[in-house]
Parts: structure tokens; C-alpha cells; sequence
């Protein structure tokens, strides 16, 4: 599978047509060389226009020598060059000296019949696409001189079943290990600060992975696909997730979000179909993460190791977050303080268990986009304050159908019914006159008979405090707690 082509390359054959053209400064042993300096490196025969574009006759075992003598002058060889055995398939095994220093960009892309190579101690950078598309290497050995991973260094290297990255490397390059399909393990070490963007995508046979605490950034698409992925530890150095990060990771069933996490990115953790559980430390901390509709699979969520089902928003937010609880299954009660003003798009959306919400702010919070999309509008009971009557008008608090608090507002009628208790007698305003009125306890026995009047109805009873009681009207019922 070929993934990249050489931009240069493509640009010079659009320009020039077809062509061939050596482009070697000298050639012993069947091996061509360019001089760089006092140096030389090893390259590949000819330039064509079309692919492989670079062309050589390599096949078989090649041993490069560390140093090669050309019309009287002695030259180390310090590099592999770019593309010096590019789709030499029939290659079988490369022996490579002391003497280099670099393995240049497509060095050995599509060498599919290259089963093993040993990298030697003098290797300091691998370059892009450096192993590319060589489905047969089945084992490669990263010494502790290279500090480079380049771009696609060994994507789609299929045969590959683990690999071992050396203390050396601080960066481990986007798509590095994109599309070995066969990695089933995997080992960072403590000094890689970033996971490049999709360096292990859709490696579908990796396991798990741990993280060292060295790492800051799992960018964009480092795991996606992983689909065999059951186990990975984040450590407390990373503050950023990427977006589609975790995508598609359909064998994960829990993770923990350390404290460090400041964003996570855009569906980060999305389609993870079999992702349960999500474990925090703690909520304020988990509520200034910058979320992006990180998980889009429902979850339950873990505070300190006890499920969170009764949500109570910190008093130091007076607005919810972006996709704070999205998708968040665990969720059955949700309180908000007073001072709660906002809730920003898609913070509850999913969260579809949400039987109950308190809001003891007089004024309703504004919502974005889909804030609440998901909580049934007739199982949710919406409990708000005695003297507000805003949330009867104000949408989407007006969609809900049974509000109720001390004072309690029904929205099924669309209009505003007040219901107060001074001890002895119930007070209600908001019934059309003439409607016949019945009060019962909650077992359903009926306790008191009035008819509507034009202003304030009371319907005498001593309600007991702490029970909650049934009003009928018409067709419709609120519950009353005293």
C-alpha cells in the first residue's frame, strides 16, 4: 500500500515528462554512491518518471561497506541517501556500518522482501518513510543513538509484532507506526515528551500501551483504529489529548483521565463502542478540561471510585462547560446553584438517565446548542424556585412537563401555576375558574374536594412536611412536597 510519494519528484515529472537519468557520482561493488564533502552515501541508480521513480538494482544481501575507495581517494560512508533502495522488493537482508549517521527519507520504502534490519549505534535520525510499506520486516533494532523517528518511518510495515523505541528519542514522528497491523506491543520510553499525530493508527493488533510520564501530548489520531486496545495508562504528565485520539478503540472498556489533562480534543475517545467507564480524581478539576465532544459513546463517569449519579455543580462554576457530561450515562440528578447562568452546548446532551433537575436560581441558566438534549422532557422532573416563574416561558426549561418545588410551576399547561402552603391551607393561583380541584396523599387517597376561583383557590389542609402529595385538575396532575 503505497500512502506517500516523494512532492519533489511528483513536480519534477510533471515538468520534464518521461525520463531517465543516473543519478550516482561513482559505483563499486554494485553499489552506487554520491560524494557529500569528504564523504559519501549511499544511493540509488537512476531517476525515472514514473513509479518506483527511483531505480536500482539491488536484491538479494547487501553488505555496505564503512568505507569505499574511488579513483585514489578513501570515502566514509556516513548515509544512507533518500530513496537508495526504494521498491527494491527482491532485497532480502542489509547489513549497515558503523559509519552512518543518517537513513534518509525512503531509504528502504517498499522494500517488501526485507525481512530484518539491524540499525547500527551510529544512527542518529531515520527519516520519513525511511521503512515505509516493507510488509515482510518482521523485527528492527532502534539503537540508543537515534533521537529521530521521522514521519512514516515504518508505516505500513504489516510483519512487525513489536518494537522497542530507545531513551534516546524524544519524539516519536506523526504516522511513524501508522498501519503496522501486526504490532502487538510496544514499549515508550521516559524520555518521549510527543506522540506524533496518528503515530500508531490502525495498528488493529496492539493491546496495550503504557505511556511514560514523560509525555506531555498524545496529539491528533496517535491510537486511532486500535480496535485490539484494552488497556492504556495515561499518566499525570499529559495535558493534552488530541482529537480522534482513541477514535475507534473498540476494545477499550475503561479509562482514567489523570489531573494534568487540560483538552481533550474532538471525538478524542469517539466510537469507542465498548468504553464504560471513565475514572476522575476530581470534579472541579474534570470541569476545566476543554472538552470537544470527546466521547460520543455513553459512559459512566467515576469520582474518586464512586459512580456520580447526583451531579451537584461546584459553586466556583457559574456556567457548565461545553460537552463537560456529554454522553454521560451515569448521571441521574443534576443540581445547579443559584449563581448558574450558562449552560454551554451539548454540557448534558446524552444524558439520557437525568430523571431530575434542581436549578435554585430565580432566572433560568441560558442554554447552547443541544445543553440538555437527550433528558426526557417527561420523565425529568424540573424543580425550581417558589418565586420564579420564568422557566414556564423560557426554552428548553418550558418543554418540560412536570416542574414542582415549595412553589411549584406545571408546564403542561404552558401557563404558570403557583401552588404555596402556610401550614394549614394550600394555596393555588394559576387554574382556570370552575375547574374542579382534588387533592390526595401519594397513596392516592383523596383528602380534600374545592372548585377553582377566579384568583387564589385554598384548599384547606394541614400538609404534613417532608410528604409529597398529588394535585388533580382536569387532565392533569402535579406533585406537591411540602
Amino acid at each position: 500500500m503505497k500512502h506517500f510519494k516523494p512532492f519533489f519528484i511528483t513536480v519534477l515529472m510533471a515538468l520534464v515528462g518521461n525520463f531517465s537519468a543516473f543519478a550516482y557520482d561513482f559505483e563499486v561493488d554494485g553499489i552506487y554512491y554520491n560524494i557529500a564533502n569528504q564523504t559519501c552515501e549511499v544511493t540509488f541508480e537512476k531517476e525515472i518518471s514514473n513509479y518506483p521513480y527511483y531505480q536500482s538494482p539491488y536484491s538479494g544481501n547487501v553488505v555496505i561497506p564503512s568505507s569505499v575507495t574511488y579513483s585514489g581517494k578513501t570515502y566514509s560512508v556516513a548515509a544512507i541517501g533518500e530513496g537508495a533502495f526504494y521498491g527494491c522488493s527482491g532485497l532480502l537482508n542489509v547489513t549497515i556500518p558503523n559509519s552512518v549517521a543518517e537513513i534518509g527519507n525512503y531509504a528502504f520504502s517498499d522494500c517488501s522482501g526485507l525481512a530484518s534490519v539491524t540499525i547500527p549505534n551510529s544512527v542518529k535520525e531515520i527519516g520519513k518513510n525511511a521503512f515505509s510499506d516493507c510488509s515482510g520486516l518482521a523485527s528492527v533494532t532502534i539503537p540508543n543513538s537515534v533521537t529521530t523517528i521521522g514521519w512514516s518511518a515504518f508505516e505500513g510495515c504489516s510483519g512487525l509484532t513489536s518494537i522497542t523505541i530507545p531513551d534516546s528519542v524524544t519524539e516519536i514522528g506523526n504516522w511513524a507506526f501508522s498501519w503496522c497491523r501486526g504490532l502487538t506491543s510496544v514499549t515508550i520510553p521516559n524520555s518521549v515528551t510527543t506522540i506524533g499525530n496518528a503515530a500508531f493508527y490502525c495498528c488493529s493488533g496492539l493491546a496495550s500501551v503504557m505511556i511514560p510520564n514523560s509525555v506531555t501530548t498524545i496529539e491528533s489520531g496517535a491510537f486511532y483504529g486500535c480496535s485490539e486496545l484494552t488497556s492504556v495508562t495515561i499518566p499525570n504528565s499529559v495535558t493534552e489529548i488530541g482529537g480522534s485520539a482513541f477514535y475507534g478503540c473498540s476494545g477499550l472498556t475503561s479509562i482514567t483521565i489523570p489531573d494534568s489533562v487540560k483538552s481533550i480534543g474532538y471525538v478524542a475517545f469517539g466510537n469507542c463502542e465498548e468504553l464504560q467507564d471513565i475514572y476522575i480524581s476530581d470534579l472541579n478539576t474534570w470541569m476545566n478540561i476543554q472538552f470537544d465532544n470527546s466521547f460520543n459513546t455513553a459512559y459512566n463517569l467515576h469520582v474518586n471510585g464512586l459512580k456520580l449519579t447526583d451531579l451537584v455543580i461546584p459553586e466556583s462554576f457559574n456556567n457548565i462547560p461545553m460537552s463537560a457530561f456529554y454522553y454521560c450515562k451515569s448521571l441521574e440528578s443534576i443540581t445547579l446553584h443559584k449563581d448558574v447562568n450558562a449552560i454551554n452546548k451539548n454540557a448534558f446532551n446524552g444524558c439520557k438517565n437525568v430523571k431530575k433537575i434542581t436549578c435554585q436560581g430565580v432566572n433560568p441558566p441560558a442554554c447552547g446548542t443541544n445543553a440538555l438534549k437527550g433528558i426526557s422532557r417527561i420523565v425529568c422532573t424540573l424543580y425550581v424556585p417558589e418565586e420564579s416563574t420564568a422557566y414556564s416561558t423560557t426554552a428548553p426549561w418550558s418543554e418540560f412537563a412536570n416542574q414542582q418545588t415549595s412553589g411549584i410551576i406545571s408546564m403542561e399547561a404552558k401557563k404558570a401555576v403557583v401552588i404555596k402552603s402556610d401550614g394549614n391551607n394550600l394555596q393555588i393561583v394559576g387554574i382556570e375558574q370552575g375547574e374542579m380541584i382534588q387533592l390526595y396523599n401519594i397513596g392516592g387517597a383523596l383528602l380534600n374536594t374545592t372548585t377553582a376561583r377566579e384568583d387564589e383557590t385554598t384548599i384547606p389542609y394541614s400538609l404534613k412536611h417532608g410528604e409529597t402529595y398529588i394535585i388533580r385538575y382536569g387532565k392533569k396532575a402535579i406533585k406537591y412536597r411540602k
